[in-house]
């Protein structure tokens, strides 16, 4: 048995995606998309501009929250009484986006 070395005081612990993009793992989810992953928050504030994951019959959608309405990416406005069957998963915290596709074959 020796002495512990010196530099021990100054080891930092690795970096991880979790340390950086959740802030409240019990309340996160993961949603994959064709373009990447998105990080929904449950427990989030969600304010008008922000933009939220939602079921919407029966189909997953990203949306930006309006006034008295929803607005998803594609552009379709839901409001009024089709609100109702609209699930609201989370506020969109982070997108982690790919950037390459290796769609040639082998």
């Amino acid at each position: 048995m020796g002495f512990q070395s010196p530099a021990q005081d100054y080891i930092e612990r690795r970096l991880t995606v979790n340390d950086l993009i959740v802030h409240n793992p019990g309340s996160t989810l993961f949603i994959e998309r064709e373009e990447g992953l998105l990080v929904v928050d449950r427990s989030a504030r969600i304010s008008r501009g922000d933009k939220i994951a939602l079921m919407h019959e029966g189909v997953s959608l990203v949306a930006r929250t309006g006034e008295h309405c929803i607005i998803t990416d594609e552009g379709q406005r839901i409001a009024g009484e089709e609100l109702e069957g609209v699930l609201v998963l989370g506020k969109v915290t982070y997108e982690v986006m790919r950037v390459w596709h290796d769609d040639s074959p082998v």
